[in-house]
């Protein structure tokens, strides 16, 4: 038995997979739009348990991902999330209006508690990111929960296990989500046996399909310094014998100055051959004029490819290994109806002819579980646990042009940032602690004299577990003006701002 998550292109979708299968129940993702019929054909129509019809970057009130409503012709229980609970008021006879607000923690109030949904979930924090909500209930649909912001967050059908929610408990910031989803699995007469994911099993898993698509070729492994290459040249070394992984740093220009060193003393510690390549004059001559974001992404996804390619054609490389995970797919829309949110270098931005074939093992994992595979590995802490730093580097710290010099000045404005984070002791909750460095003038005074600042400083400092959803850091208040002094005396800007946005509905970077 099997539950069919309906994906109408939510970034969150691959959590409500997630969720449940570390509940051993088991899942199958589908696209919005497919055939009832079809898929039960597939799988059966009585193995199919239940229904989750996920949010989506789409809208019911315009141009909705086409449901089919034969779904709700079989009797099994159906649950709505975002998305699908708007699409499903409306299929019941309510109404769908676009809000003002959305984007928010908030606190559920619940007026009738039920199976879905218990007493004991009343004012527990749920996550709601759409500004469309259900204003109107048909006759055979009652609300069981509020928000302040959502007269309706939650209704269930008066006579079939049918239920919507406003909110999307899959998220880590609903702390009453996982209940809710276990409590719907268990409406569909699942049995529900908590089963963390396990990166032994996963280890186990991988190798032999690592094995048995490399057989006797050559892999080159890209490296960052960052915990997702870092984990998958380790599992790689563990699979393949050492003549087959080569590891290459390709230096952009535009990394942290930490990265070399730590990707070198990586591949010591596992004995992979390494080389650096220094293409950073190459990358600021692509780069230079290039002001839109997206452009800039692409720009340094392409140039890594062309360094890649060549570097894997003079190592004897037939294949390309990066530490690509699930948060690089899905923001860079690359399932059917999910919305491009930004391009990730390494997915977007690599042709889609290469003269090497790509692996990436890591691709359907989120960030928590790469750090949990790269202790198993037995990486130390300073892979295991180190921030996230972007791939395509401090190009997207830059707002306007890339230049060497603004590049230098945001990679010794985030360096301060992190220091003073890690003095105070808040390094173990900081998903990411950096600097943006903005176009943007303001006045100031230098002595008794005027002067123009031509630059300004945003801090950014969120806590997250997955990058899917962040909250800028309430802790790091008492960092800041640590922050801002040094930032004022070490770097030639007179401006600093500390970003209070969570995500979302910010991302966690500014570009």
């Amino acid at each position: 038995m099997l539950l069919v998550v309906l994906d109408c292109g939510s970034q969150y979708t691959q959590l409500i997979r997630r969720a449940y299968e570390e509940l051993d129940v088991a899942v199958v993702v589908v696209d919005g739009d497919a055939p009832a019929q079809e898929v039960m054909g597939r799988h059966g129509q009585t193995a199919i348990a239940g229904v989750v019809i996920s949010g989506s970057a789409t809208s019911t009130t315009t141009d909705p991902v086409g449901i089919d409503e034969a779904w709700l012709d079989h009797g099994v229980p159906v649950l709505g999330v975002c998305f699908g609970h708007q699409w499903l008021a409306q299929r019941f006879g309510g109404a769908v209006r676009v809000a003002q607000q959305g984007f928010a923690g908030e606190r559920l109030q619940v007026m009738r508690a039920n199976r879905l949904i218990p007493a004991e979930a009343d004012g527990g924090t749920v996550w709601v990111s759409h500004r469309d909500t259900v204003t109107d209930l048909g006759p055979e649909l009652v609300a069981v929960a509020r928000t302040p912001e959502s007269p309706v967050a939650a209704f269930q059908h008066v006579a079939r296990p049918v239920y919507g929610l406003q909110f999307h408990p899959e998220v880590s910031h609903s702390s009453v989500g996982t209940g809710i989803l276990r409590a719907f699995a268990e409406i569909c007469g699942l049995t529900v046996r908590p089963t963390p994911w396990c990166a032994a099993q996963f280890v186990d898993a991988s190798i032999g399909r690592i094995r048995q698509v490399v057989r006797g070729d050559r892999v080159l492994v890209a490296l960052s310094g960052g915990v997702d290459s870092s984990a998958l040249c380790a599992l790689l070394a563990r699979a393949l014998s050492p003549n087959q992984v080569v590891a290459v740093y390709v230096d952009s220009g535009l990394m942290e100055d930490k990265s070399a060193p730590l990707t070198a003393a990586l591949c010591t510690m596992l004995e992979v051959p390494y080389l650096t390549w220094d293409a950073s004059a190459r990358f600021f001559t692509r780069l230079s004029g290039v002001v839109d974001p997206t452009e800039k992404c692409l720009v340094v996804g392409r140039t890594f490819a062309d360094e890649l390619a060549t570097v894997a054609d003079t190592s004897g490389c037939r294949f390309l290994a990066q530490g690509t995970i699930w948060s690089d797919v899905i923001e860079s829309g690359a399932t059917r109806f999910s919305s491009r949110i930004k391009p990730h270098h390494n997915v977007v931005g690599m042709p889609s002819q290469t003269p090497f074939e790509l692996l990436e093992p890591l691709r359907e994992l989120f960030k928590d579980q790469v750090r949990s595979l790269a202790r198993h590995l037995d990486l130390p802490r300073e892979y295991s646990e180190r921030r996230v730093f972007p791939g395509p580097g401090f190009a997207i710290r830059v707002q306007g042009p890339v230049t060497p010099d603004k590049v230098a000045i945001v990679r010794r404005a985030s360096l301060v940032v992190e220091q003073e984070v890690d003095r105070l002791g808040l390094g173990e909750s900081i998903w990411m602690a950096f600097a943006v460095l903005l176009q943007v003038s303001s006045l100031g005074v230098q002595g008794d004299l005027r002067r123009e600042n031509e630059w300004a400083i945003a801090v950014r400092i969120v806590e997250s577990t997955n990058s899917l959803t962040a909250r800028y850091s309430r802790q790091a208040y008492r960092a800041l003006e640590a922050i801002a002094g040094r930032l004022v005396r070490e770097t030639p800007v007179g401006r600093v701002v500390y970003d209070i946005t969570d995500k979302p509905p910010a991302t966690i970077e500014w570009e």
